[in-house]
């Protein structure tokens, strides 16, 4: 009876995730797609009923489930079985996220506009965890900035090589020494200056200026990266473009228009993804 009630509720849930879970909806739909094909799977309803059941959610999810499948296996795998201190770098992750998403989406990388030389790599928040994954393409030794509350739950540290915690105290002088252990060692640190875009994937709001007053102390440059959102139609992920668009990389004599410059960079270019988001680009 429990399972039956589970089941209900589960699918009850799927209407209501895209309001609750706006940022992270595909994520969210794709998990709860996979509990609820587990639960049928297992429930003693009548054979033929079930597969029928499982085979539509299949047919019209299946890119969805796919995902869901992926990001566990990498999770597990890479975060847990071989973990970052049995690799020397990310070379294997890297191959991995660029097969999957290569498979479900025309890529369009422009990555050849990447400094040889470390630089500090800023991006747009992603709308989706999904679209999270999409930082193991840059085609770089990268170290992943990130602020400790976000470490505790997602535990990257397990997943990718080098990660910079940023804690609440004290954070700025600690992390801007960091950042130049690693690039003086040729890595390049990639960190995300825009907030959550609650109001759309292709909104961006304000951008946090705490890097660019580490580029200019520490005189290194700046790379913006934008980065695309998966588009869906009713939670259905269909085969579209999936853009990572290189900016050119600059040095920082004035925060405020620095800021100013990359925000434009990433607004211009979301709106070219969407605009561009099905049609064949050569």
């Amino acid at each position: 009876m429990k399972k039956y009630f589970l089941l209900v509720f589960l699918i009850c849930f799927i209407p209501m995730i895209k309001t609750i879970c706006y940022t992270n909806y595909l994520f969210t739909l794709s998990f709860t797609l996979l509990l609820i094909l587990i639960l049928i799977s297992i429930s003693d309803i009548n054979i033929k009923l079930k597969i029928f059941i499982i085979s539509i959610i299949i047919f019209y999810y299946y890119t969805n489930l796919h995902f869901i499948f992926f990001y566990i296996n990498v999770v597990l795998k890479y975060g847990y079985i071989s973990s970052v201190d049995k690799r020397k770098d990310n070379i294997i992750l890297y191959d991995t996220c660029y097969n999957m998403f290569s498979n479900k989406f025309r890529l369009h990388l422009n990555f050849n506009k990447l400094p040889q030389k470390p630089s500090l790599i800023v991006c747009n928040y992603c709308h989706d965890r999904f679209e999270n994954l999409a930082l193991i393409l840059i085609p770089r030794n990268i170290v992943i900035l990130i602020r400790d509350v976000v470490l505790k739950y997602t535990k990257l540290d397990k997943l990718i090589k080098w990660v910079i915690v940023i804690k609440k105290e004290n954070n700025y002088e600690s992390t801007k020494k960091e950042i130049q252990k690693h690039i003086n060692e040729g890595r390049s640190v990639v960190s995300y200056v825009s907030k959550d875009p609650y109001f759309g994937p292709t909104h961006i709001r304000n951008i946090r200026s705490g890097i660019f007053k580490i580029s200019k102390d520490l005189n290194i440059p700046i790379t913006p990266l934008a980065i695309d959102y998966i588009d869906n139609n009713y939670g259905i992920i269909n085969y579209q473009n999936f853009n990572m668009k290189t900016g050119n990389t600059f040095y920082v004599n004035d925060v405020k228009q620095s800021m100013t410059s990359v925000k434009k960079f990433f607004k211009n270019s979301l709106k070219s993804f969407k605009k561009n988001k099905y049609r064949i680009i050569s």
